[in-house]
């Protein structure tokens, strides 16, 4: 009896002690070499396009500002309003995209709301620093643009320049 009831505890006791969790297959703890590979050239292709973008900002007689993520700027007061634009605020824009060479790629007057990725992230980014009335020059690299892609507008890694206004 007093067997039973020993292999009967130690059962037990085994039974309720935790099993170390187990990683689900898709979660990767190494390093994948591809992906590193990739990230590596990624930011090569970036820092390129940076030193062309210098370059231009560098040739231009205008006083740009530069973000965190890489967008140019600089900004027109017209208005003194500080009325800046907020997440899910609509907005009336007008703006012209041009290329780094200074052709018109296309124009457009439309109405969107803040945060709802109507625009590409560089615009957007830009109608956040403006009030109503205010315009911008904006200087947009292709990785917060128009990105690896492009459009049927804008063909891919193109770099930018936008004119915008806030209506």
């Amino acid at each position: 009896m007093k067997e039973i009831l020993f292999l009967l505890l130690i059962s037990l006791a085994i039974a309720c002690t935790r099993q170390v969790p187990q990683l689900p297959s898709n979660k990767v703890t190494a390093a994948d070499s591809s992906g590193v590979a990739l990230q590596l050239a990624n930011e090569k292709l970036i820092s390129g396009e940076n030193s062309i973008v210098q370059n231009f900002i560098a040739k231009s007689n205008i006083d740009f500002q530069k973000s965190n993520s890489g967008l140019w700027y600089k900004i027109y007061k017209i208005e003194k309003y500080q009325n800046k634009p907020k997440q899910g605020q609509n907005c009336k824009i007008n703006y012209f995209v041009f290329s780094l060479e200074n052709k018109l790629l296309y124009n457009e007057t439309k109405n969107i709301v803040i945060g709802k990725k109507q625009l590409i992230n560089g615009i957007e980014e830009t109608l956040l620093f403006l009030s109503e009335g205010d315009s911008a020059i904006a200087v947009i690299p292709w990785y917060i643009g128009y990105g690896m892609k492009g459009n049927d507008r804008i063909p891919p890694y193109t770099s930018v320049v936008v004119h915008l206004k806030r209506l």
